[in-house]
């Protein structure tokens, strides 16, 4: 899970809009159904500003990238529409890739690639058909679009830091996974953005706690529905 790896239990948006930007992700992918679980959301004036190698854009506009069956493409969809709700941006390109198997993750169940360079989130959750199964993978999703959103509201060079926010150390392969920063901002993150009550982290930390520091990072409050016991 991470901008390197996750423990526990990451992308794809075609867009809307312009014709250049419907060749280039005809060149990349799948596009964008109308049955998806995103298609309902408003649409929000486009903002995009320049950032290291890419443009950051609104969710919206993500041009998404991968070769994803329907049923991943919607997942993506839906990931994407929970930033939009959010108000985050995100790499103007993403390539998304999901592998069960492992293999691509190095063991772990999620994995991002560096935005500077080519955006790219891989899942690698293991595929049932339970309800369980479908949340841990869209709990990955966000992790790891987060990390990207994370990374692209800096400068493009290195890690905003956030520790003052939500604690640990700036990112370092030597410390744990839970105690770096960068890791609990792609928690707090993913928790925020998750569309049910029960909402299962990887930190122990409380949820009124996790909806504080959301606001910390973002500005605006967790998206709902929330527990009233989440609530400040």
């Amino acid at each position: 899970m991470g901008y390197g790896n996750r423990t526990r239990a990451g992308w794809y948006r075609p867009i809307r809009a312009f014709v250049a930007i419907l060749f280039a992700c005809t060149a990349c992918g799948p596009q964008q159904g109308a049955d998806s679980p995103a298609a309902g959301v408003p649409d929000p004036p486009s903002t995009v500003r320049s950032h290291s190698d890419q443009d950051v854009v609104d969710a919206s506009a993500v041009i998404v990238c991968g070769d994803l069956s329907k049923e991943q493409l919607d997942m993506v969809e839906w990931a994407l529409g929970r930033f939009e709700l959010g108000g985050l941006q995100l790499p103007a390109e993403i390539e998304f890739a999901f592998d069960p198997s492992k293999e691509q993750c190095g063991g772990h169940t999620g994995l991002c690639g560096p935005p500077n360079g080519t955006a790219r989130a891989d899942v690698c959750e293991p595929v049932f058909d339970t309800a369980a199964s479908i949340l841990d993978r869209r709990i990955t999703l966000l992790h790891e679009l987060a990390h990207l959103w994370h990374w692209s509201s800096g400068d493009g060079v290195t890690w905003p830091d956030h520790r003052q926010t939500v604690g640990g150390e700036f990112p370092d392969t030597d410390v744990a996974w839970e105690d770096r920063m960068n890791e609990r901002v792609a928690v707090v993150i993913a928790w925020g953005l998750l569309d049910q009550l029960r909402r299962p982290v990887d930190l122990d930390i409380a949820c009124a706690e996790l909806y504080s520091q959301f606001v910390q990072l973002t500005g605006r409050p967790p998206l709902g529905p929330l527990d009233l016991v989440c609530q400040p």
